[in-house]
């Protein structure tokens, strides 16, 4: 290769590692910013009950051969459950997940109280896992230092039949470590209806949340995003009143964050935007961390929302996506951040926050409501 031919090769090579370097934007309000993980296909961070590890999701290609031939092609994505230090050292894989394409970002595993091991519900419907019976959800109890998985409950269901109940892979434990909260779809005549599912760990029977209304009596649906703190869970939930227009006409969901008492019903709306995603209750003080149109956000205790990661979706923007996940003692947030440019990946970064509204600051970056 000619020296005028290298020099191109070398050129281009560092354009493209200077352009999925991870990075976060300048006006970005956090403090210490470290990468544990990627640039990859990874997401979901979790902190783990004390502090020491995160545990997260990473995708990789499946390749296998093809049908019709010898030919090797790509064939969607394997699913593994990670663990690393709260520094990024030392990861490893725990398990391997079931397929599921809406694992990366709306999906959840949960640690138990104990920290000891790592919760996940397996959906079978698709009858594609070594022989597990069709239209099944079991949840499955992963020992964070062996590995050995335990089911603790199998939950049948036909979707085919009115009124069968359909459990999604969206889960968060409680406080006091005795039960599991999963996003619950049930059929109906007109549709789908959701709620909440209690599911006792002890007798591995799930009881549903009541429906839960607006004092106009408009229904409240429980999408994803489960987070649950001290007697309330708090949810992300969709509707179409009132509904954001789009450029073509049609009808975008809003979605909005609620919380529910746990042992009241009480409903209480937590924002007001028009894309407001993966709650996450402070542990400590009444701040909300939250993605919000691509923007990693936080509720201050004053109730002004700051966007600590300022993003979108448009051209030339990067974007926080997923799950966000506090530390324990409440001084330090994991989320999930996509640079712009095609060539960006996902990364997990944790970065210390300072809830305080007197050294908050907007700085310029406020998120409207």
């Amino acid at each position: 290769m000619s020296a005028l031919g290298s020099a191109v090769l070398a050129v281009a090579g560092f354009a493209y590692l200077a352009q999925v370097r991870p990075s976060l934007p300048r006006d970005t309000i956090l403090h210490d910013p470290v990468v544990i993980a990627g640039p990859g296909l990874v997401g979901q961070p979790r902190w783990s009950p004390d502090g020491s590890q995160i545990a997260y999701v990473e995708f990789r290609r499946n390749i296998r051969p093809r049908r019709d031939g010898d030919e090797i092609g790509p064939s969607g994505y394997n699913a593994y459950l990670r663990l690393a230090d709260a520094g990024g050292r030392h990861s490893r894989v725990l398990c391997a997940l079931p397929e599921d394409p809406f694992l990366f970002v709306g999906r959840q595993f949960a640690w138990r109280r104990e920290g000891t091991s790592v919760l996940f519900a397996a959906d079978w419907s698709s009858a594609k896992h070594n022989g597990k019976p069709r239209g099944a959800l079991e949840v499955v109890d992963v020992d964070t230092r062996t590995g050995r998985q335990r089911n603790i409950a199998a939950i049948p269901y036909d979707c085919r039949q009115r009124g069968a109940v359909l459990l999604d892979t969206v889960v968060c434990t409680s406080p006091d470590g005795l039960q599991l909260a999963i996003a619950l779809r049930r059929k109906t005549r007109s549709g789908c209806r959701y709620d909440i599912g209690l599911l006792d760990y002890a007798t591995g029977s799930v009881a549903p949340i009541s429906p839960f209304r607006e004092a106009d009596g408009r229904e409240v649906w429980p999408l994803y995003g489960l987070s649950w703190k001290s007697d309330r869970i708090y949810f992300v939930s969709s509707s179409l009143r009132p509904s954001v227009p789009s450029l073509g006409g049609t009808l975008m969901p809003r979605e909005q964050i609620w919380s529910v008492n746990t042992r009241s019903g009480q409903l209480h709306r937590e924002t007001a935007g028009l894309e407001d995603r993966f709650p996450a209750p402070h542990p400590r003080d009444e701040s909300l961390a939250f993605v919000r149109k691509g923007s990693l956000c936080l509720r201050r205790v004053d109730g002004h929302v700051v966007a600590l990661v300022p993003g979108g979706y448009g051209p030339g923007q990067g974007y926080c996506e997923g799950p966000v996940s506090w530390s324990p003692d409440g001084t330090r947030l994991a989320f999930t951040w996509t640079g712009p440019g095609a060539l960006s990946a996902p990364t997990i970064w944790v970065a210390s926050v300072d809830t305080n509204p007197d050294r908050v600051s907007c700085r310029g970056a406020e998120a409207n409501s």
